[in-house]
């Protein structure tokens, strides 16, 4: 409550949010990942979901219209990969998922 009584004019903001989500299960942390982006995106937010292809929440965020990114979360080097992907750098050698889709999206968001 703070926040929004000390600051108001983050209220008035959108942002631009991405989640990502390495699970691929359908349990009480997809569902409230895919509750608070569906309810944020109502607030005129930008929602973005990365997670494996296979993954309930991919599956469910395909449905309600979010456009998931696929990300391969198996590989060791996959917290790197979205580090890298935002910064616009080049990915570790050998990481994997869908690193350059990735950082050609998040380039097009600033």
């Amino acid at each position: 409550m703070f926040l929004l009584t000390a600051c108001p004019s983050v209220l008035d903001r959108i942002f631009t949010i991405l989640h990502t989500e390495a699970s691929t299960g359908w349990g009480g942390q997809e569902i409230r990942v895919f509750t608070e982006m569906e309810a944020m995106r109502q607030r005129g937010h930008r929602l973005y979901l990365a997670a494996p292809p296979i993954s309930q929440i991919f599956q469910e965020a395909d449905k309600a219209g979010f456009n998931p990114w696929e990300l391969n979360s198996k590989r060791i080097l996959f917290p790197f990969t979205i580090i890298k992907a935002g910064s616009g750098s080049a990915p570790p050698q050998g990481a994997g998922g869908q690193s350059p889709q990735l950082r050609r999206r998040l380039d097009r968001f600033g």
